[in-house]
């Protein structure tokens, strides 16, 4: 199912309100944390262009949540705890996380996780194996794909952007909270 113009529109403010707080979160922690070198920063918007050369190279439409993300924001610094929200560029040949993502993917696979193959990586966590992707075999009837937050010892499935967004707030809120007793 194609995206939907009127739903991205509607997806927009509620996705920059989860943005502007995850990125507070992440700017507290990282100043409790005295790591200012993981301070969040945005990206530009991605372009028409960007977008639809992303989905050529996808072949498939974006789900109307994750377009929306990225028209607010081509990619994300320290958005999400320990890494970045990926830019579109990033994933494709040529970017620079296009190599990890590819050797992640085959490893994963030759250990028993193929379902990660086709996954559209969309964040990375700071480790070599623990990375977010779009799951275009968990399609919903609304033209959602499932959010999987993949590591080795546990996957978590989230419904869409705003879900995987708001569980990372709960997760810097927990952060903040441990590091600061």
């Amino acid at each position: 199912m194609p995206w939907d113009r009127a739903r991205v529109e509607e997806l927009k403010p509620e996705i920059s309100r989860l943005i502007d707080r995850l990125a507070d979160g992440m700017r507290r922690f990282a100043t409790i944390a005295e790591l200012p070198e993981e301070l969040p920063r945005p990206r530009p918007p991605a372009s028409p262009a960007d977008l639809a050369r992303y989905e050529g190279y996808l072949e498939l439409s974006l789900p109307s949540s994750y377009r929306a993300f990225l028209e607010l924001h081509d990619g994300y610094d320290f958005l999400v705890p320990t890494g970045p929200m990926l830019w579109t560029t990033a994933a494709q040949p040529g970017g620079e996380f296009f190599e990890r993502i590819r050797d992640w993917k085959t490893t994963t696979a030759e250990y028993g996780s193929g379902e990660v193959l086709d996954g559209i990586v969309i964040a990375y966590h700071g480790q070599p194996n623990s990375w977010t992707y779009l799951d275009p075999n968990q399609p919903r009837d609304d033209g959602e794909l499932a959010i999987v937050k993949f590591s080795p010892e546990m996957s978590v499935d989230f419904p869409d952007i705003m879900s995987f967004l708001a569980h990372c707030i709960e997760i810097v809120d927990l952060s903040i909270e441990q590091f600061s007793s």
